[in-house]
This record gives C-alpha cells, sequence and structure tokens, in this order.
C-alpha cells in the first residue's frame, strides 16, 4: 500500500473567532470564557464505505480514507500509482469541528444571540459542571489511573457516566438521563470509583434491526431536551503486558491505537450510520419542521483516555472522523507535571455532540458541495430500500424476520466502482431543481 500524503482541500469555516461575550460567573475561575480561550479545535476527514451487504456482521463493510485524484475522481489508497503519489495528483477534504458546530460556539460567545430556552438550560448545565470539575476529575483520575489494567468495559461506562456524561445533558421527566446497556456481565450496581456510591441506571439500549443493521451502544443518552446520543467504550483487553499508569503518553498510544483498529472502525461506522437514519426518523416522527431537523449525527468512540468522533450525515451521504488520532481526555497539569487533568477542549466537544439536536450542527454550503456523496452508501442503496430500511429503524422493537426478506436489501455494487463525484454533482442538481420548484410553487 502507498503511504501517501494527499494535498488538503480545507473547506473554509465562517467563524471569526473573537473575545468570548458570555461569563457566567458564581466565584469560581472555571468558566466558558477561559474555556473558549484555550480552547483547541480538531480536523475531521472523510471516510468512504465500500463492498456493503446487510445481514452481514457489521454490514459486512469496507472503511477506507476518501481520496481523489486530479480528475475529481474517487481514488482507493491501494489504487494508487507511483505517478499520483510523486506528482502530489491526489487530494482530500478536511473540515473543523468548530464550523460544523458553529451555532453552538456563537452561542457561547453571545448571550443574545440564544433562540432557544433548551440552549440557556445546557449551557448553564456546563457551566455548573466546570465549577465542580475538580470533584469529579479527582474521582475519575484515582479510579482509571490506579486501576487501569483492570477496568472491565462496564465499569468504565458506569464510572464515566457518573462523572462526566450525566452532567452534561438536561434530565428527563423520568428523572435519568444515561442509560448503560443491561447486558453487560459482571456490571457493578453504583459507580466503581469508591466514593460518591451514585447508582447506575441499566437498560435496553437497542435499535435497528438485528437482521439488517442494529446498533446496541453502551451507553444511550435520552435528555430531556429531546433526541437521543449514542456512546460505545472501547477498552482494550489487559495482558500479560501491563502499562505503567504514571506514563500518560504510552496509555494514550495504547487505547488510541486500540480504536482504529479494523473491527472497532467497522463497527463504529456500521452502527454511526444506523443512528443518523434512526435519529432523523425520531426528528420526523416527532414533526419538527423540515428546517429545525438535524441530519449531521455524531457517535462517540471513547475508551478511559481518549475518544473517536463519527458524524454521518443521511442527507448529504457524508461520513466524517476525527483526522490523526483520537481526541485526549486528560493532558498534564501545568502547574504540577505529575499531575493528570481533564482536557476542557474535550468536555466542550462532547457537551456540543450530546446536546446536537439542540444547536444544529450542519455542513456549510462549501462543505456540501464538497463533501456531498464521499460516503458512498447512498449510491449502494436504492430508494426503495431505503425508504424500508427506515421503517425499521426503531428503538428496543427488533423486528421480525417475517416482516421482510432479506434478498431486498442485497446490495452487489463495490462502492469503489462508482464515482462519488459524479453521484454529488447529480444530487446537487436535483437538490437545486427541487428547490427552484418549491420557489415557483410558493409564487
Amino acid at each position: 500500500m502507498h503511504r501517501c500524503s494527499p494535498i488538503i482541500r480545507y473547506i473554509p469555516t465562517s467563524l471569526n473567532p473573537q473575545g468570548c461575550g458570555r461569563q457566567i460567573s458564581n466565584g469560581k475561575n472555571t468558566t466558558l470564557t477561559n474555556v473558549l480561550s484555550s480552547y483547541q479545535d480538531f480536523q475531521l476527514r472523510p471516510l468512504r464505505v465500500g463492498a456493503l451487504s446487510f445481514g452481514k456482521r457489521y454490514g459486512g463493510s469496507e472503511v477506507f480514507s476518501y481520496i481523489e485524484n486530479n480528475s475529481r475522481q474517487f481514488v482507493r489508497e491501494e489504487f494508487l500509482t507511483d505517478q499520483d503519489v510523486n506528482q502530489n495528483a491526489i487530494s482530500t477534504y478536511s473540515v473543523d469541528f468548530e464550523s460544523i458546530f458553529s451555532k453552538g460556539f456563537d452561542v457561547i460567545r453571545d448571550t443574545n444571540i440564544v433562540d432557544d430556552n433548551r440552549q440557556n438550560l445546557v449551557l448553564n448545565l456546563l457551566n455548573e459542571y466546570l465549577c465542580s470539575l475538580e470533584y469529579h476529575e479527582g474521582c475519575l483520575s484515582n479510579y482509571v489511573f490506579n486501576n487501569y489494567n483492570n477496568i472491565s468495559e462496564p465499569e468504565m461506562s458506569a464510572v464515566f457516566v457518573t462523572h462526566i456524561l450525566s452532567h452534561l445533558v438536561q434530565e428527563n421527566k423520568l428523572g435519568n438521563t444515561c442509560t448503560v446497556k443491561v447486558n453487560y456481565k459482571n456490571k457493578p450496581d453504583q459507580c466503581p470509583c469508591n466514593i460518591c456510591q451514585r447508582k447506575v441506571h441499566y437498560g435496553k439500549t437497542t435499535f435497528g434491526n438485528r437482521y439488517i443493521w442494529y446498533s446496541r451502544p453502551d451507553i444511550m443518552l435520552f435528555p430531556g431536551t429531546g433526541g437521543h446520543c449514542q456512546i460505545f467504550v472501547k477498552k482494550r483487553r489487559t495482558t500479560s503486558c501491563e502499562y505503567d499508569p504514571t506514563q500518560l503518553e504510552s496509555l494514550l498510544d495504547n487505547e488510541a491505537a486500540f480504536l482504529r483498529r479494523d473491527s472497532v472502525v467497522k463497527q463504529a461506522v456500521c452502527q454511526a450510520i444506523t443512528f443518523a437514519f434512526y435519529q432523523r426518523r425520531y426528528q420526523i416522527a416527532k414533526n419538527w419542521n423540515s428546517p429545525d431537523i438535524v441530519t449531521a449525527i455524531p457517535t462517540i468512540v471513547l475508551n478511559p483516555f481518549c475518544f473517536d468522533v463519527y458524524i454521518y450525515d443521511p442527507q448529504h451521504d457524508v461520513l466524517l472522523r476525527n483526522f490523526d488520532q483520537p481526541i485526549p481526555f486528560w493532558r498534564q497539569s501545568e502547574s504540577n507535571p505529575k499531575q493528570k487533568v481533564l482536557n476542557k477542549s474535550s468536555l466542550l466537544q462532547l457537551w456540543l455532540m450530546m446536546n446536537h439536536l439542540v444547536f444544529k450542527p450542519q455542513f456549510t454550503k462549501d462543505g456540501i458541495i464538497a463533501l456531498g456523496g464521499t460516503a458512498g452508501f447512498l449510491s449502494q442503496v436504492d430508494s426503495v430500500r431505503m425508504e424500508r430500511l427506515e421503517e425499521m429503524m426503531n428503538l428496543g422493537l427488533p423486528a421480525k424476520a417475517k416482516d421482510f426478506k432479506l434478498s431486498e436489501f442485497k446490495s452487489t455494487i463495490p462502492a469503489y466502482h462508482i464515482s462519488c463525484r459524479d453521484n454529488q454533482e447529480q444530487r446537487y442538481v436535483q437538490m437545486m431543481i427541487t428547490l427552484l420548484d418549491s420557489l415557483t410553487n410558493l409564487r
């Protein structure tokens, strides 16, 4: 396989970061203002789904980076020629996380543009959590770094729900926000940090269709502000080779490599796509107005030290993941190099993604033109099958085999034989025709 260095086609953001106009102060130094002042963003790049086959584990799919050649045709990395590489005749796109969640960042910077009471609710939640961060940080770091080699995925799910995730979303009417999957074996009844003794809530988290594609996230969020958010916990199983918990860099490298294993990526992509269609169906069922429907849906895959972000947009067929290494949860304290503290930029990013139906992430017009169709998923599923698939995106209601024929969903078109650029341009033209027809009808 060629080790290529593609040209990065940067998709510009419309944001012009300025000084923060919002500061919620309650005598604490930790505010939204100083979190933004030291904020570190990351970039996402497109992924491509190939060799799709429903009814198999993770869809029998392949996942690889999306790369274009000079003819603006999709090229798989292993099919690149030496001439392509040597002449820099290949490129890919890059988009900032901040540009996708621009509405969220704008609201933090300027409270006057808040147009939804839910935004104020979750802003206050974030600020309250930051003000109590020292306590939760202590519980987490003490448990994670002292027990790293023995932590199980159920224990990790419990401690992260207790000390991070449940504090970043609004409680629902039942007084609960986070559900850990009930299928876990040897799951703790309460947070394993042994300090807070908070009870862990377990329940069903499955949605989709087990005969085609389905998802069973380790953690499912049910915020009172509406919608859902799925989170997967992936921790490397310990071996005879133990790691020194004081060596943060080695721990990060170890867990980061595990998140990028082929099996983990395939599962994440399959479930990110499934969840995006489910979330869109949920919004339509709630009779949300078309302009308010969010289509860029995030999925989070995390371990004790870092996390990956997958964003799939089923309307524009775009699949993104953070470029380079997974995003770190921890960093060395500036005042005490031996102490590990939570990365506030990472907490801000998690908060935005967990409340994505509040802050409505979306791509810029330039981003849609550049990225539309790059996932290659819709090019393998015709509209009839797609409609049937969306009908089966139910939460906790597994479909019966007699409800459909699997042959309806089999795809025989290898994604890498399709020019996604041609598909994207065709869809863009169709979208413009539909828009013009709508404007004509309004007249």
